[in-house]
């Protein structure tokens, strides 16, 4: 999908939004295959990109971590972290993790996950409240350009909350709109002083 074009002026920067990235219910690679198989028949839609974001739907890596009694009756997401495999192959170098299903493990399994994406990605979404500025990813487009990426999750009670340590008589009142957020915005240059 082409965001935005002027016929007038050359791009700086290509980059993909690949979405929600959810390989748990039982998916996984068949016969053998590794994580990477399956995504090299959709990589090709991902050529040309200077880099891509995806949205990681659930905790990796959480084995051996209970999961929370939830208040309501979805469901707790998880998947190994050898499904990260599977990003690589669409020039995935930033995940945002700021979703509704980050928390199926606790805190203990939204670290392991924030851990296990570090360890090969650049992470958005995590640890902080809502009066702290959001995490923000910085990726050099082409031409050197960069790009700034901010992902925050919205009024998510086990989530996005006020205070680090949130007291649990505070009520906080729910809003219609608690979607996952990611912009991309193109971050000014820091020339040295």
């Amino acid at each position: 999908m082409l965001v935005w074009k002027n016929d007038d002026r050359e791009p700086v920067c290509c980059f993909g939004i690949a979405g929600d990235f959810l390989p748990a219910c039982g998916l996984s690679p068949v016969g053998g295959e590794s994580w990477s198989g399956p995504a090299r028949r959709v990589a090709p839609r991902f050529d040309g990109l200077d880099f891509s974001i995806v949205n990681l739907e659930c905790p990796v890596g959480v084995e051996g971590i209970p999961p929370k009694v939830k208040a309501s009756l979805g469901d707790s997401f998880t998947a190994q972290t050898e499904c990260l495999d599977y990003l690589d192959s669409l020039k995935a170098s930033v995940v945002g993790i700021a979703n509704n299903h980050l928390y199926d493990y606790g805190r203990a399994g939204a670290e392991r996950t924030l851990d296990r994406a570090q360890e090969r990605l650049s992470v958005c979404g995590f640890g902080r409240t809502l009066e702290e500025p959001p995490s923000v990813c910085i990726r050099e487009g082409g031409g050197g350009v960069p790009v700034g990426i901010w992902a925050a999750a919205r009024n998510l009670p086990d989530a996005a909350t006020r205070v680090r340590q949130a007291n649990p008589h505070r009520h906080v009142p729910p809003r219609r709109d608690t979607a996952p957020r990611c912009l991309v915005v193109r971050a000014p240059r820091l020339s040295p002083a």
